[in-house]
């Protein structure tokens, strides 16, 4: 798989337009000039960031995956205990971590829910992160369709089911359990978003 950088697309973008100027001056290049390639960026906390992303790239299609927040919480709990202490220059207690793990959830999750509503139609698709593990090649079918992109997703059936196979020995992170008192704040912190994604 090639990694798209800015660089690679916008010496494309170049490429394609010296190409479109030869083609006005008679020299034929086909019916259209080729596109330069897409970027898919995945990033949770560009959940935060959808109206910057639109103002950006008006163009741009959006897909949130979401879970259940006590499964957000858990995962992130786990990031921060393995990888936040290489940027620490304090040791903070496990309180400021859960706190910092709930004001950043609450910070993405109402950011993205009050400029949703700006992404026009078709342009934007959610998913349960359940639902794209037990059926993953449904939901890409639901996301293709959705973007319009229904001729290119049939091109890239085969591709798509033989990755799905080579996930077969993948294993999750297994994350700690969340005690009585924890999950109880989390519940309570989270209530809103668990209620609008359908959770209990």
């Amino acid at each position: 798989m090639r990694k798209v950088t800015y660089r690679y697309v916008r010496t494309n973008r170049v490429r394609n337009r010296n190409h479109n100027q030869r083609g006005q001056h008679g020299v034929s290049h086909g019916d259209q000039a080729p596109q330069p390639p897409m970027l898919l960026i995945k990033s949770p906390v560009h959940t935060a960031r959808l109206g910057i992303w639109l103002r950006l790239y008006p163009r741009a299609r959006f897909i949130f995956i979401h879970r259940h927040p006590l499964e957000v919480f858990q995962s992130a709990a786990n990031m921060a205990d393995t990888y936040y202490w290489y940027t620490y220059l304090q040791r903070p207690t496990d309180q400021v971590t859960n706190d910092f793990i709930m004001d950043q959830y609450d910070i993405m999750y109402k950011s993205y829910m009050s400029e949703r509503e700006r992404v026009p139609a078709g342009r934007l698709v959610e998913v349960g992160f359940s639902e794209l593990e037990s059926d993953p090649l449904g939901v890409l079918r639901r996301i293709y369709h959705q973007f319009g992109w229904d001729e290119q997703y049939d091109m890239l059936t085969s591709r798509f089911r033989s990755y799905v196979v080579s996930l077969a020995d993948f294993k999750k992170n297994h994350f700690n359990s969340l005690s009585p008192d924890v999950e109880a704040v989390i519940r309570e912190r989270w209530a809103e978003s668990s209620k609008a994604l359908g959770y209990t």
